[in-house]
């Protein structure tokens, strides 16, 4: 994906910024999974987790944690999935880096176990 049209390079005006940071920007995602589904995204143009320098990636943890406060402060957080898909394998479609941050309830799903396991079947009883 060219920087030509990548959409979190060519970010429509006035999208609300929730936090930023040297090397990350966070926004609310378009397509939430749950209410405050949010995006932590690289500044830079690099295509996964994997391109991110050192540096970035100590930043990056530190926006985990004030997103996630940020978050908690709206209310009505029991928890928060977080994560990112690397690659076209993993179902990556938006080739520039950004982390999910899903937060969530208790008794938003009937039974929670297994978190990230479920997105494959069957393998989130173990």
């Amino acid at each position: 994906m060219s920087i030509d049209n990548c959409p979190f390079c060519n970010l429509e005006p006035g999208r609300l910024l929730i936090a930023e940071s040297d090397h990350f920007f966070c926004i609310k995602d378009n397509f939430p999974v749950t209410i405050g589904h949010s995006l932590i995204v690289s500044k830079r143009h690099c295509n996964d987790f994997f391109e991110l320098t050192k540096e970035e990636k100590v930043d990056l943890i530190g926006m985990i944690d004030v997103v996630c406060n940020l978050l908690k402060k709206e209310g009505g957080v029991d928890g928060f999935n977080v994560g990112f898909n690397a690659k076209e394998a993993s179902g990556q479609t938006v080739f520039h880096t950004h982390i999910h941050v899903i937060p969530r309830v208790n008794g938003d799903i009937e039974n929670p176990r297994g978190g990230i396991r479920n997105i494959i079947p069957n393998k989130d009883n173990y």
